[in-house]
C-alpha cells in the first residue's frame, strides 16, 4: 500500500511525546530544522556570501508565498510576528480624529492592542461581543455607523476555534467602503485564504503556529492598492528602490511591500519559513479540510464519551482545527493541575479563556487520539474518586 501525504508528514516530526497544541507552538518538520543547520554552519564561514543568498532566498519565499495566497510576492513583506503584520497597518494607516475600528472583544491581544494604542489619536476601538462563541457577520454590521474605516479580525478565534465568515465579511465591507485586516495565524496552514477573491486587504500571521515555522518570523500582506496610502512607520536602507546601492540621499521608497521592512531581515528564519509552507502545501485545501475535520471529530467523540462539554463550533463554516471543551465541575485553577498530568503522560494541550483546548495537526493519527482518550480516561478517574 502506498504512503500517504500524512504519513509522509509524520516521518519529518521528531516528535518524543504527543503534541496537541498546534494553535500554541507547533513543531518543526525535519527541513525547516535543517534549514536553520544549513544557514547558521554557512553563516558562521562565510557571512557575507550567506547574507546575500539569503536576500535571494527571501526573495524567492515571496513569490511562494504570494503563489499559496493568489496574490503577487511585492505584495508580501517579512515580519517578525503577526503583531508587527497588525502595528505595521493601524500605525500606518490614514487615520483622521473621530474614525473608528471594529473588532470582536474576544480577540486574543495581538488583534486588540495595536487598536487601543491608537485612542491617544482620536481613534475609538470598537469591541463587539461574541454570542455563542460565535461573531455573526450580521453583529459586525450591526456595529458599524459613519465613523468606522476598518473591520480587523481572526480567521480563526485562539479561545473557542470559531471560523469567521471571512466571504461574507468581505462583501460587507466592499459595501461599507472598508478596509478589511485578518489576523491569519490560528487558521492558514490547515485552512486556505485568497485574500484578493475574499476582499481582505490586508492579512498578517506568525509563522510558529499552524504554518509549523520558528518563532520571530512571520509575514504581511497588503493589497497593492492601499501601498501609497499605509505610510510606513519604520524606514530604513532596505525600505528603498535599490537598496544595495546604499545611497546617501534619500531614494523612492520601494516599490513593493518591501519598504514596510525597514532594515535587515533574518535569512535563516525567512529560508525556514519557506520550508515550512513547503512542507504544508504537499497536500492541497480540500484535502487539508477533510483531514482536520476527521482528526477535530474524532476529538470531539472521544471528549464527549467521557462527559466534556464541547464550546468550539462543529457546524459548516464556523468549525477549525480547534477543540475547546469544558469540564462539567471542574474549577478554572484546576486546569493547569490537569495540563501538567497529560504532560506527565506525554501529551501537550492548552487552556485558554477557561476552555481545555486540544489542536491536532495533519500528521497527528487516529493512534494519536487513542493515546489522548487513555489518558483523560485515567486522569478523570482518579479525580473522580
Amino acid at each position: 500500500m502506498s504512503e500517504t501525504v500524512w504519513e509522509r508528514m509524520r516521518r519529518e516530526m521528531r516528535l518524543p511525546n504527543l503534541h496537541l497544541d498546534h494553535a500554541g507552538v507547533s513543531p518543526w518538520p525535519d527541513r525547516t530544522r535543517q534549514a536553520i543547520v544549513d544557514w547558521a554552519e554557512r553563516a558562521a564561514i562565510d557571512p557575507i556570501g550567506t547574507s546575500y543568498s539569503g536576500y535571494q532566498r527571501a526573495d524567492q519565499v515571496r513569490m511562494e508565498l504570494g503563489d499559496w495566497l493568489g496574490v503577487t510576492a511585492g505584495e508580501i513583506c517579512f515580519t517578525r510576528n503577526t503583531t508587527e503584520g497588525l502595528t505595521l497597518v493601524a500605525e500606518g494607516f490614514p487615520w483622521q480624529p473621530g474614525d473608528s475600528v471594529l473588532v470582536p472583544a474576544d480577540e486574543y491581544p495581538t488583534n486588540l492592542h495595536p487598536w487601543r494604542h491608537l485612542r491617544s489619536r482620536g481613534v475609538s476601538v470598537r469591541e463587539v461581543v461574541s454570542i455563542g462563541n460565535r461573531i455573526p457577520v450580521d453583529r459586525l454590521g450591526g456595529a458599524i455607523d459613519s465613523s468606522t474605516r476598518m473591520v480587523s479580525i481572526s480567521q480563526v478565534q485562539y479561545g473557542t476555534g470559531f471560523q469567521a465568515d471571512l466571504a461574507e465579511l468581505g462583501k460587507l465591507c466592499e459595501r461599507r467602503g472598508l478596509f478589511l485586516m485578518v489576523d491569519a495565524i490560528q487558521g492558514l496552514g490547515p485552512f486556505s485564504l485568497r485574500p484578493r477573491e475574499l476582499g481582505i486587504h490586508g492579512v498578517a500571521c506568525g509563522g510558529s503556529k499552524w504554518l509549523m515555522g520558528p518563532q520571530g518570523i512571520g509575514f504581511l500582506y497588503l493589497d497593492a492598492a492601499w501601498r501609497d496610502r499605509v505610510r510606513p512607520s519604520s524606514v530604513g536602507w532596505h525600505s528603498v528602490e535599490e537598496p544595495f546601492r546604499f545611497r546617501h540621499e534619500f531614494p523612492p521608497l520601494a516599490a513593493s511591500s518591501k519598504r514596510y521592512e525597514g532594515g535587515t531581515i533574518n535569512p535563516g528564519l525567512v529560508s525556514a519559513l519557506g520550508h515550512s509552507v513547503a512542507f504544508l502545501r504537499q497536500a492541497g485545501p480540500a484535502e487539508w479540510r477533510q483531514r482536520i475535520r476527521f482528526l477535530t471529530d474524532r476529538i470531539v467523540q472521544a471528549l464527549e464519551s467521557l462527559g466534556l462539554e464541547i464550546v468550539s463550533p462543529r457546524e459548516e463554516g464556523a468549525w477549525s482545527g480547534i477543540v475547546a471543551s469544558k469540564i462539567p465541575g471542574l474549577a478554572a485553577e484546576a486546569y493547569p493541575d490537569l495540563l501538567k498530568k497529560l504532560r506527565d503522560r506525554g501529551i501537550t494541550a492548552n487552556f485558554r479563556m477557561g476552555n481545555l483546548r486540544f489542536s491536532p495537526h495533519g500528521y497527528n493519527n487516529e493512534g494519536d487520539i487513542d493515546h489522548l482518550t487513555e489518558a483523560l480516561v485515567g486522569i478523570l478517574a482518579g479525580s473522580r474518586r
